[in-house]
């Protein structure tokens, strides 16, 4: 797994507001500064939405390039 500070994009979602407050957290810490972040609200996940759900944001970014 890639340490969080090397990322260039960071994708939180689930169900509660514990994603946000992870962000302000990370936005503290300074490690979001350079990154592109996305915030989205969703309901419980399984694992394999879990993986479609990123396989689409990220196949989004790779479009938007």
């Amino acid at each position: 797994m890639m340490p969080l500070k090397e990322a260039k994009h960071i994708y939180i979602f689930g169900p509660g507001e514990a994603k946000i407050e992870l962000k302000k957290k990370i936005e503290k810490n300074n490690v979001l500064l350079d990154k592109s972040s996305d915030i989205e609200t969703t309901d419980k996940l399984t694992e394999p939405q879990i993986v479609a759900k990123v396989k689409k944001y990220v196949s989004v970014l790779l479009f938007s390039i």
